[in-house]
């Protein structure tokens, strides 16, 4: 499975000629890319949860950002299980292409290519992948889906 990772600018302007599906996350408050038709996007994902790395959600009874939760986990698997023997990419793509989508595609990439596959995201410059999205989407695929 190859994957490819955007950032919301190159989302709007961005075609693969590939059969491919989408995973667009953004912020609970942010609306999401306007994407251009593509007849190869099989299907697209819209996700909605806030770039936080740390588990706390609340502060004095005031909540705070949206955290990613085995929900969003058991979401983005069932939706990439329905379509992988279809696809050979996946697009993820966050606001900023740094973070939540390099974590996605990096947790992705280690349940269908195998240990160690991520490399190429934890050691590029151009990614800090989310921890816990990460660490949350392998721990419930290993948990849930083996």
């Amino acid at each position: 499975m190859n994957f490819l990772i955007l950032n919301r600018s190159m989302a709007e302007i961005y075609s693969y000629e590939e059969p491919h599906i989408y995973i667009s996350i953004t912020d609970p408050e942010s609306r999401f890319p306007v994407l251009k038709d593509n007849p190869n996007r099989l299907k697209t994902l819209w996700i909605k949860f806030d770039d936080v790395d740390d588990k706390i959600n609340t502060v004095n009874g005031k909540r705070l950002p949206k955290l990613f939760e085995v929900d969003h986990a058991e979401i983005i698997l069932n939706f990439v299980e329905k379509f992988k023997n279809d696809v050979g990419t996946i697009i993820t793509q966050c606001d900023g292409g740094i973070s939540r989508s390099s974590a996605t595609a990096g947790a992705l990439s280690v349940i269908y290519n195998g240990s160690k596959s991520d490399n190429w995201i934890f050691k590029s410059r151009q990614y800090y992948p989310n921890m816990l999205v990460y660490r949350t989407l392998l721990d419930t695929y290993f948990n849930n889906y083996t």
